[in-house]
């Protein structure tokens, strides 16, 4: 295939960069919050997928112990389902791979009792339950219980989980959820965000979740994959006809606007990296000024030069010149339906040529009026609202929060941003702050495995969570 092919190596991975993570250049440096587009800040977010709720299977009343279930999942696209291909063909290991986790003990190293007794594991794998993989486990004591939950907290099931399946040859991801207990004196908050508690399980129950995660099945997951089919369409029309067929320069224009790519850099990376569609640089400048020259009108192209350039006033201009022209256009426009997006990287454009975020607010505003429920306009305004008004951010950020899927990848980000904001208030909101740190750490572990969040700014989350809390 020419130019080394078309197709991305992996569908769901965000282009890698030199300049820290998986950005490009910015002008913050990689330092402290970053308000432009690049993955080096805040703008990296994560999301959390979808996922099939399968009820476990009951234990008896009768039965003494404390019943929880643990399911596995898998954190990559196309592996919903290796998992429990996996499981099944390799019951036998992975049920003693679990087993050995949860009871925290090694086949070959196991001592009998001096008293003849068999040893009585506390925590205890009960059963495990094929397809789901929700794994039921029993506890003979509450210190067994804490123990579990100690363990649970520091990842270590986790941890070790995806060690055991990975020797056993499964290279997956694999995600442990905690999901609600019945416990005595402490079951409020769990049992009030999963519900009622299952009929016929012991007196004290906690269940956990080790499962399939359905990746494809989330929006955000889904908008990926069309972006990634519809780029990979228009990389073939323009390989096939030896750079020459136009109508691939609209494919592209349009797949990095559903991926919803802003920075320049990361643009570069789709476009020419060899992991992704690796076109011909050279090529693909030559037919796109070739278009302009026959139809200055082209906005596909204009939207392609200006996605391109660096931050600064020729990206500005070139990006107003695509809004303009698309307007001019009307309907009949391929851009037409993306104006909104266009608006929003205009916005941030113009906030990074100039230090004016009166500016870019008001630019915002405009791109809002194409789409008033645009998650990532409502996220960059909230952000730039942060160096204008806390109390605006604040307002724009829960408004973010009700436009966005959960799995929108800025969730995480606006979940620690309003930590760091309500913790900055006096008298400070404790609830507040302890409620949006906790959610930002939940929607980050459910995250799509392309994106991330700024270190820096789970550390000042933290830092104004511990200070809320008397942690420090």
């Amino acid at each position: 295939m020419p130019d080394g092919g078309t197709k991305f190596r992996w569908a769901f991975s965000y282009p890698s960069s030199k300049h820290g993570g998986s950005s490009g250049r910015c002008s913050s440096g990689g330092r402290g919050r970053c308000w432009c587009s690049c993955r080096c800040g805040p703008p990296g977010g994560s999301s959390s997928s979808r996922r099939r709720l399968l009820c476990p299977r009951v234990l008896g009343r009768s039965d003494p112990r404390i019943a929880a279930g643990v399911v596995v999942g898998a954190s990559a696209v196309g592996l919903a389902l290796a998992l429990s291909r996996f499981y099944r063909d390799n019951r036998d290991d992975a049920d003693d791979a679990i087993r050995d986790v949860i009871e925290r003990r090694r086949r070959r190293r196991r001592r009998p009792r001096r008293d003849g007794e068999e040893l009585q594991p506390d925590p205890e794998v009960v059963a495990i339950v094929e397809g789901s993989l929700y794994v039921h486990v029993g506890f003979r004591t509450e210190d067994g219980y804490e123990f579990f939950s100690a363990l649970y907290a520091q990842e270590y099931i986790q941890t070790r989980l995806k060690e055991e399946f990975k020797t056993l040859g499964f290279q997956g991801e694999i995600r442990v959820s905690l999901e609600r207990s019945q416990v005595p004196g402490r079951q409020e908050e769990e049992e009030e965000r999963a519900g009622r508690v299952d009929p016929g399980v012991a007196e004290m129950f906690r269940r956990m979740r080790i499962q399939d995660v359905p990746y494809r099945d989330s929006p955000t997951a889904e908008r990926l994959i069309q972006a990634c089919r519809t780029m990979e369409r228009g990389a073939e029309m323009l390989t096939s006809s030896g750079y020459s067929d136009a109508a691939g320069l609209t494919l592209l224009a349009e797949g990095i606007i559903m991926w919803e790519v802003i920075d320049p850099e990361d643009c570069k990376l789709f476009l020419y990296d060899p992991d992704c569609l690796h076109l011909d640089k050279k090529r693909l400048d030559h037919l796109t000024s070739t278009q302009l020259k026959h139809n200055p009108a082209d906005s596909s192209c204009l939207f392609l030069q200006g996605a391109l350039l660096p931050w600064g006033d020729n990206r500005v201009d070139r990006l107003r010149q695509t809004m303009n022209t698309i307007l001019q256009n009307g309907e009949k426009d391929p851009l037409h339906p993306y104006l909104h997006h266009i608006s929003c990287m205009l916005a941030l454009s113009l906030r990074a040529a100039a230090d004016q975020p009166a500016l870019a607010l008001a630019a915002f505003a405009t791109a809002l009026m194409y789409k008033s429920d645009h998650p990532p306009t409502l996220f960059w305004t909230a952000e730039c609202s942060m160096k204008v008004s806390k109390s605006d951010a604040i307002q724009q950020f829960h408004q973010y929060l009700r436009a966005a899927p959960p799995c929108d990848p800025n969730v995480p980000i606006a979940h620690y941003n309003l930590t760091v904001l309500y913790g900055e208030q006096q008298p400070v909101d404790r609830e507040k702050v302890e409620t949006h740190y906790r959610r930002g750490q939940e929607a980050e572990k459910n995250k799509l495995p392309v994106f991330r969040v700024q270190e820096s700014l789970k550390d000042e989350a933290k830092e104004a969570y511990n200070r809320a809390t008397g942690n420090m």
